[in-house]
């Protein structure tokens, strides 16, 4: 990632995880982020570490970054 002259704040990316590990590191950065439930087990984990949101199709995802960003 390059970051042009530009100092990169928590709260202005929202990150796609398909990890446990994705989910629970943003929210430890204090980013809100996106859990991509690709098997259905993993939705509860995300929820449970605090997914801003949950999606289980990357056609979701849009729809998802517009609801976390508040647009």
């Amino acid at each position: 990632m390059l970051l042009l002259d530009q100092e990169l704040h928590r709260s202005s990316y929202s990150p796609v995880g398909d990890s446990l590990s994705d989910i629970e590191g943003a929210k430890a950065a204090g980013a809100r982020v996106i859990g991509y439930a690709n098997k259905p087990a993993k939705k509860a984990a995300f929820q449970a570490a605090g997914a801003d949101a949950l999606v289980t199709s990357m056609r979701q995802i849009a729809v998802a970054l517009m609801q976390v960003e508040g647009l």
